[in-house]
């Protein structure tokens, strides 16, 4: 994501925030680390570790019932860690955010580059991000914020440590 383009989107993502005032997260075991710090900040948080795409859409479907104005969606590292193909991701995406369509904003967050999860998880986090690209209405790009700060992360380079959860809570 080049800079500037990042910068056009944080615009996007400050303004959607103050637009839509009621907002959640459905998340998986990143979100789920910094729950504390997100509730804080006044987000209705459901995440837990392990959760796929699909297995969150319970979530984010009540998300859409109660009303919230504006979702976060912050799934997809365990569907790409489980080797799920391109059509398999564009599907699990494209039915995430058909269960948000009453939702005025909807903001997804892509995966990080930077990680020890697998040898090849560049070039597949590359084809999820580039899938939210096309997919999704507002892409919030925590893989270009977070880069350069080794120190926000654990040893796996994805889970935030204690300043990186603030950083991530900060950040959505």
């Amino acid at each position: 994501c080049p800079p500037s383009r990042y910068g056009r989107m944080r615009v996007l993502l400050v303004l959607a925030v103050l637009l839509c005032p009621g907002w959640a997260v459905a998340g998986d075991s990143v979100t789920y680390d910094a729950a504390d710090e997100l509730a804080a900040r006044g987000a209705v948080v459901s995440a837990f570790g392990g959760v796929t795409i699909s297995a969150g859409r319970p979530a984010l479907r009540q998300f859409a019932a109660d009303g919230q104005e504006a979702v976060v969606v912050a799934l997809g590292l365990m569907d790409v860690a489980q080797w799920s193909t391109p059509q398999q991701l564009r599907w699990r995406v494209r039915a995430a955010l058909g269960d948000l369509r009453s939702v005025p904003c909807v903001i997804w967050v892509d995966l990080r580059l930077l990680s020890t999860i697998h040898d090849d998880w560049p070039a597949r986090v590359r084809v999820f991000n580039d899938i939210l690209e096309d997919e999704a209405p507002l892409v919030a790009h925590w893989g270009y914020y977070s880069h350069g700060h080794r120190d926000w992360f654990r040893a796996d380079g994805f889970h935030p440590n204690r300043s990186g959860q603030s950083a991530y809570a900060r950040f959505l």
